[in-house]
């Protein structure tokens, strides 16, 4: 609940002034969700953007502009953040099967990750430069997560510790069966010479993608 508490408050407050720069007001807001005059480039984005208490019929959201922005970083949230609650039958099912071992957590991963790229693929091409701005950002720091930072840790470490590809391939080998897909990150060598490593991978969450 922490992660979706800050990433609901992160969004709430980055499209919030989004909206306000592109005159957004709640004084006018519904007008912007029916494609009023003025506000044609924003309202399908709008329209996307929450799916409870809209009404698609008559283009109008059944509450305050609080309450509208408040849905908006709250539909964000809920899929960009894994929650279990939307861990689907078949991922119940696995969860009583001899190879559902903690099941939830990878499928949820890989529901959030998916998101975050298609959130990000929206926002770029939204038309809107605010928000395309918002998508770049976004593609580019979960790019890092997923992909950068893994093998940049890892070419340091090895560079810092003298560390050649066929010794961590070597070190591969005598490893836990669950690290051996891992990111391994030698931390140098003991009083014999073996390496030293930690496993990168356990404490990134997307090393799963």
């Amino acid at each position: 609940d922490f992660w979706k508490t800050i990433t609901w408050g992160l969004e709430r407050n980055r499209y919030a002034d989004v909206f306000t720069k592109k005159g957004i007001t709640p004084e006018n807001f519904q007008k912007a969700l029916r494609g009023e005059k003025g506000f044609e480039n924003i309202t399908n984005f709008l329209q996307d953007g929450v799916k409870r208490n809209y009404d698609a019929a008559t283009r109008t959201y059944k509450g305050t502009y609080d309450q509208f922005l408040d849905e908006f970083a709250a539909n964000l949230s809920r899929n960009l953040v894994p929650n279990y609650s939307y861990v689907g039958r078949a991922g119940q099912a696995l969860r009583l099967s001899p190879f559902g071992n903690f099941i939830a957590f990878p499928l949820e991963i890989i529901r959030t990750g998916n998101n975050v790229y298609e959130q990000a693929i929206k926002e770029i091409k939204s038309g809107i430069p605010e928000v395309a701005s918002m998508g770049w950002k976004r593609m580019l720091s979960f790019a890092s997560t997923t992909a950068a930072i893994p093998y940049g840790a890892s070419a340091w470490f090895k560079n810092k510790h003298g560390v050649d590809d066929e010794e961590m391939q070597a070190l591969r080998r005598y490893v836990p069966p669950w690290s051996r897909n891992s990111t391994l990150l030698p931390m140098g060598r003991d009083e014999q010479g073996y390496l030293k490593y930690v496993d990168f991978s356990y404490a990134n969450a997307y090393d799963v993608l």
